[in-house]
């Protein structure tokens, strides 16, 4: 599996040039695999947690794209600045590149190899070894292994997982099992690597386990398979520096509550949650989204109600499609956000109610949440049925709680909360921000903080109560006859998807595979005036995508009111200019483009600083 072409013996002053070193080393036996993409997951892996081991050794490693099978490389360099546990500086490497979509039977020898690092022994002979010496030894690492079970002695179990699923996972088991050895106990391991679940815990093996030792930095399966067993929960890296003392912390831990037939399915951040979410929402906004741009271009007829689609044409049967995508969207955001939470009996009250909280008609308001309420509606339905299946229940009652108990009376929650508690007060900030369009607008010295206001609202929820309440105010302007409000309203719509979509292709290194394959989609749902476009890359990254397509939105409203852009149809984006919406086509470009430059390159300079 190691070659002798891939191990080298040569000096290094930094983990950077050895991560530079082995991307081009990698591209020039394949170019298809870039060097740039290797450097990145490298680079994302070490930001997680130091690969840096113990002795001299660090064991970075990562998912590639386009590598067909298992690649080793072995790298004997003088001293580097590479935080380790044991606070050494790491002067041999062993690099681990694998496919994305595993192979699993390479890495369960990748596995074995990591188990044999914790050998002292094992760890000298490799060090002292020349190039033939290195291959050999890796080479004749065996894939089988000795499974402890359980014996007189007290057992335990544990659960390994990083992010990555190849070296710390197995690292942190063989730490584990090192561990009991040396106090006398006996632990089965389960390891939850890129190979899939290896050494499966039984039911068994949890009846007899007097507690259970979770070293994880990442989700893991089936958590809930310890319900009424002491739990500890630690990070990977406790595992490492420190295993004997996890066996007495277990001992002291609380019981993990929650029922087994409906326990939560795992312990997972808000952040998590949300990006279940979004990956599930993601084809809906696509869908939507295409099919009502391509229905607008192709069908679409510029009138002075906007865009119309001719009622009983095929192009309006397209655009009713599109719709349902974009209605779709919005429950199945909150209920994936609260099914990772809490699991399946979080999904019907979730849905029902981020329908709910973006009806108008049962809110008694002028429009909806949005996405954001959407995302409300997820958090809370989770965290609410995540308590719920936490209550003392009698058995008799268990199979009707998930199916009928705990969806009523968490919708019944959620629908007052919003009705009565979220609803009137909904309703009162979009007449403040009615009447604070109205002043900024009464008074021409007040031009820039009305564009301000304009497209930072349009931006800030896209299809929300404050997108909402700027785009009815532009339209209103239209029969008012100061249609210049429109123009920087029209402006300020397209600057969210476009800028996401543009600056997916500037810096695509800094977006999730899922975010830049919506790229090109957010481009074209911006040319046509969709601003929930930008929706998928605000609700995965709120703190750094809303205030950068806010500032860009801004900027395009306040420079189509200093050029005094007229729009006389209620739509936007670059199509209004196209059809012949504005007074001058070519200054209302210029102040979408400039927006979709600030919002892009203000995005890009949020995450590339993230990273």
């Amino acid at each position: 599996m190691l070659k002798k072409e891939n191990v080298w013996i040569k000096d290094f002053s930094s983990k950077e040039e050895v991560f530079d070193f082995i991307a081009k080393q990698t591209n020039a036996k394949n170019s298809n695999i870039l060097v740039e993409e290797v450097v990145s997951k490298l680079k994302q892996r070490e930001e997680e947690v130091s690969t840096g081991f113990e002795d001299g050794i660090a064991i970075p490693h990562g998912k590639i794209e386009n590598l067909s099978e298992p690649i080793i490389n072995v790298i004997k360099t003088t001293d580097i600045n590479w935080p380790s546990m044991d606070g050494k500086g790491t002067n041999f490497v062993i690099c681990i590149l694998v496919p994305v979509d595993g192979g699993s039977d390479h890495l369960k020898i990748l596995g074995e190899i990591t188990r044999k690092l914790v050998s002292k022994d094992f760890r000298d002979k490799l060090k002292a070894a020349n190039e033939e010496e290195i291959v050999t030894l890796i080479n004749g690492v065996s894939n089988e292994k000795e499974v402890i079970t359980n014996s007189e002695e007290e057992f335990y179990l544990g659960v390994t997982k990083c992010p990555v699923g190849i070296a710390h996972t197995y690292l942190a088991a063989e730490k584990l099992e090192e561990a009991a050895g040396e106090i006398g106990v006996s632990i089965k391991v389960e390891t939850q690597g890129s190979a899939g679940i290896e050494n499966k815990i039984t039911a068994e093996d949890v009846k007899n386990a007097k507690g259970i030792i979770i070293a994880a930095d990442a989700q893991i399966d089936g958590k809930n398979r310890f319900v009424g067993k002491k739990v500890l929960e630690v990070p990977i890296k406790a595992s490492l520096s420190d295993a004997k003392s996890l066996f007495k912390e277990v001992n002291q831990a609380k019981k993990l509550e929650g029922n087994l037939e409906e326990a939560t399915t795992d312990d997972v951040s808000i952040m998590k949650a949300v990006m279940n979410g979004v990956s599930h929402m993601i084809p809906f906004v696509v869908l939507g989204g295409l099919f009502i741009a391509i229905s607008l271009s192709l069908g679409g007829t510029p009138t002075p109600e906007g865009l119309v689609i001719p009622e009983g044409s095929f192009w309006n049967s397209v655009s009713a499609i599109g719709g349902i995508g974009f209605m779709l969207m919005i429950p199945i955001l909150a209920g994936y956000i609260a099914y990772a939470i809490a699991g399946r009996a979080a999904l019907a009250p979730s849905m029902i109610g981020a329908m709910i909280a973006n009806d108008p008609t049962i809110l008694h308001t002028q429009a909806g949440t949005g996405f954001l309420g959407a995302l409300l509606v997820g958090i809370l339905v989770g965290y609410i049925v995540r308590w719920m299946n936490s209550w003392k229940i009698p058995k008799e009652l268990r199979a009707i709680m998930p199916i009928f108990v705990i969806p009523i009376l968490t919708t019944i929650i959620i629908a007052l909360l919003f009705i009565f508690v979220l609803g009137k007060p909904l309703d009162l900030l979009m007449v403040m921000l009615n009447n604070l369009l109205t002043f900024l607008s009464s008074n021409p010295y007040l031009s820039v903080f009305l564009g301000i206001a304009l497209g930072s609202m349009i931006a800030f929820d896209m299809g929300g109560p404050f997108n909402k309440t700027a785009f009815i105010f532009g339209v209103g302007s239209i029969t008012a006859g100061h249609a210049e409000i429109m123009g920087a309203v029209a402006a300020a719509i397209a600057v969210p998807p476009l800028s996401m979509g543009l600056a997916t292709l500037i810096r695509p290194s800094v977006f999730t595979e899922e975010e830049k394959g919506t790229g090109i989609a957010a481009l074209l749902m911006g040319f046509i005036g969709i601003t929930e476009g930008a929706i998928p890359f605000a609700a995965a990254d709120p703190k750094r995508v809303i205030p950068s397509i806010m500032i860009g939105s801004a900027t395009a409203s306040v420079i189509a009111l200093q050029f005094k852009i007229t729009d006389m149809v209620p739509h936007g984006g670059p199509i209004v200019g196209v059809l012949g919406g504005t007074n001058n086509i070519l200054l209302y470009f210029v102040a979408i483009l400039v927006g979709v430059i600030v919002s892009s390159i203000t995005v890009i300079a949020l995450k590339s600083k993230r990273k």
